[in-house]
């Protein structure tokens, strides 16, 4: 059993994904071209961020990326390494031009 990290019901697991009948959320096994397994699913329920190499884009190039749960929104988003640096770039020019001023 796996419980939902955000109504705490029983999610349901089964060939297309982990979903939750109580609140909505459904973690598919699909994304990107690529098929998660059991456990992947288990640990993005869990709050974990799973690294998946191989997916695929639109344009159909290959790429690398997290995935992780976001309650806020009910789906499972991409993390891309530097995500974060970007976000630390830009919040480091913002504080520069707060003391020019």
């Amino acid at each position: 059993m796996v419980q939902c990290p955000k109504c705490m019901g029983e999610m349901v697991l089964n060939r297309g994904g982990l979903f939750c009948d109580e609140c909505g959320i459904k973690i598919w096994r699909r994304v990107a071209g690529k098929s998660l397994t059991d456990r992947d699913l288990e640990r993005i329920a869990a709050g974990e961020t799973v690294l998946v190499k191989g997916l695929r884009s639109r344009a159909g190039k290959k790429f690398s990326a997290g995935l992780r749960l976001n309650l806020e929104e009910n789906r499972v988003e991409f993390v891309f390494k530097n995500a974060g640096a970007k976000d630390e770039a830009h919040a480091e020019d913002e504080k520069g031009k707060d003391r020019e001023s």
